[in-house]
């Protein structure tokens, strides 16, 4: 089998390399899905614009925490994690990079949409009972911008991941 890298029109994958991927993705979607969250609270709770209490921020940040240590640990894990799931090699074609970007895409689709959720509901708090929440506001922006740089920075981590595997695989 000829293996192709990042330049390559399409990479033949092995079918245990596209499920290290996936598990890749949903390790960096652990890492990042709490951050509006806890970051929108910190910045809140500086502010002093809202109360919060202190063991909301600890148990916020211990479930941060508990998200950002597993997510770590898929990805370091991803290899070995594929290895067992996938006993027996398979071949797949398809451009890791791309499969990659597409994946980065969806998670940084996913953080705009609760963006977009979060600012949707400050808005309706607002009309309906005059009442802002800093919280709602902070969130949704926090998640907008982190998933628009998902979005839009999802063919560059797919080129990134794709130089990163080349380098591996010359033995630098």
């Amino acid at each position: 089998m000829q293996t192709l890298y990042a330049g390559s029109p399409m990479v033949q994958m092995q079918t245990r390399s596209l499920v290290s991927a996936l598990i890749a993705i949903l390790g960096i979607w652990l890492l990042l899905r709490n951050a509006p969250d806890y970051t929108s609270s910190i910045f809140v709770a500086l502010t002093d614009r809202e109360e919060i209490p202190a063991t909301f921020l600890w148990l916020h940040g211990l479930h941060l925490l508990i998200n950002a240590l597993f997510g770590a640990l898929l990805i370091v894990l991803r290899n070995r994690l594929a290895h067992w799931l996938v006993p027996n090699e398979g071949e797949t074609a398809v451009q890791a990079r791309s499969f990659l970007s597409v994946g980065v895409a969806v998670v940084g689709i996913y953080f705009v949409t609760l963006g977009a959720i979060s600012l949707g509901q400050e808005i309706a708090m607002q009309q309906t009972e005059n009442v802002n929440s800093p919280y709602l506001f902070w969130r949704g922006v926090f998640a907008m911008g982190i998933g628009a740089g998902l979005f839009f920075g999802s063919v560059g981590l797919g080129r990134l991941w794709a130089i990163i595997a080349g380098l591996r695989h010359a033995g630098v």
